[in-house]
């Protein structure tokens, strides 16, 4: 794909030969940066990074937590990430 100036149509050539043009749009990295969130500012990954490693902490530094314990600290976690990602369901749809 060949550009020839960033609000300008850009020329495609397909298995055919045949031209095309198509219209293009150029997002630059600063504008990208502005509009996406980063990860570790979301709520959501952080509830998720807690909820895996209390799991991975209690089998490492041998805590000791019961099958129970471990279910108080990740169900509600889980629950929130799960319930956050259908209200973001819901929300990108309007």
């Amino acid at each position: 794909m060949q550009l020839q100036s960033q609000e300008q149509p850009a020329k495609i050539e397909n298995k055919n030969n045949n031209n095309f043009f198509i219209s293009v749009s150029i997002y630059t990295m600063e504008e990208n940066k502005s509009t996406e969130k980063q990860f570790w500012k979301s709520k959501k990954w952080w509830a998720m990074a807690i909820a895996v490693s209390v799991p991975l902490a209690n089998k490492i530094l041998g805590l000791n937590l019961t099958l129970e314990e471990l279910q108080l600290v990740i169900g509600p976690m889980v629950a929130y990430v799960m319930g956050q990602g259908i209200a973001d369901i819901g929300k990108n749809k309007k």
